[in-house]
């Protein structure tokens, strides 16, 4: 079983949204999934209570149960595990992440968030995670290439791990949401759906250890 964790210090930046997401795409491409939902507003809980399918699989669990979901999941055949850690909770930040093969934090491309994402970002390097910024809800782009506050993000982070995909704020995500769907069900030859599939391939290698 893989682990992927979810996780930043700020709330606000996304996790949910990226870790509904990230399982869904994952259980479409064959994947037995369970997200582990640590977040003490249950966003990924309350997204499967309104969705018709009955997966991927959410628990709501705290950071003393993690363990114990973790070797449930395994028993269960859980071939992925997608934590999605809550906001302001080193201790669940450092616990999910050690139990992680990979774990990504998003960080909106905004001068607060840029800051904010550091402290997320020295606690993993103390523990030697392995982890990437994903940098979430940019502007779109209005010709070719990167969004030019996209750019800037990167040198803002550099010489930490970005991700290569990152994710555009898109109206597509809310409208997929409100009905308990990914943006892979909601509309899936829509760029937000290509967006987060390429995320989940490139993210998908880095947990196989490539």
């Amino acid at each position: 079983m893989k682990v992927l964790a979810i996780t930043a210090a700020k709330g606000g930046v996304g996790k949910s949204t990226l870790s509904v997401h990230m399982a869904t795409l994952a259980e479409q491409a064959g994947e037995r999934v369970l997200i582990a939902d640590m977040d003490p507003q249950e966003s990924a809980s309350d997204w499967a209570r309104v969705r018709e399918k009955a997966t991927p699989l959410v628990a709501p669990v705290d950071e003393k149960g993690l363990n114990d979901l973790v070797e449930a999941a395994k028993e269960e055949g859980i071939t992925l595990l997608v934590i999605d850690t809550p906001p302001h909770a080193q201790a669940s930040i450092t616990k999910a992440a050690r139990l992680a093969d990979f774990t990504l934090v998003p960080c909106q491309p905004a001068p607060f968030d840029l800051r904010a994402v550091h402290k997320t970002l020295d606690m993993l390097e103390q523990i030697k995670a392995r982890y990437s910024v994903v940098i979430n809800a940019a502007p779109a782009s209005r010709g070719y290439g990167e969004p030019p506050i996209v750019k800037e993000a990167r040198e803002a982070l550099s010489p930490r791990p970005i991700a290569d995909p990152y994710i555009t704020r898109r109206v597509a995500f809310s409208h997929a949401l409100i009905s308990g769907e990914a943006v892979s069900e909601f509309e899936p030859d829509g760029k937000a759906a290509d967006e987060r599939a390429t995320l989940w391939k490139w993210t998908k290698e880095r947990l196989n250890g490539d």
